[in-house]
């Protein structure tokens, strides 16, 4: 499941990510999408593409597996003082 911002929302809903997606909207405006999950570098790229305006809320694979990237995109983009 993913869980997009109000500010997202708009145009991730717009969006078909799976044929067997469902999707609802939250009170306060936030999206929420569930598809069935299966490892993939697109499915984690289009992840990516909506940083900051997505959480990744299951399942727990997949959300350790973005930690993971983000991780060591930190490390190699990282300012040093």
């Amino acid at each position: 499941m993913l869980r997009f911002s109000a500010h997202a929302a708009q145009w991730v809903a717009d969006e078909i990510w799976h044929e067997k997606q469902t999707a609802h909207w939250l009170s306060d405006g936030r999206y929420e999408l569930t598809i069935p999950y299966h490892e993939s570098p697109e499915l984690m790229g289009e992840i990516m593409r909506w940083i900051p305006e997505v959480e990744v809320v299951a399942p727990m694979r997949l959300k350790t597996k973005l930690v993971e990237l983000l991780t060591q995109a930190l490390q190699v983009n990282r300012v040093d003082d």
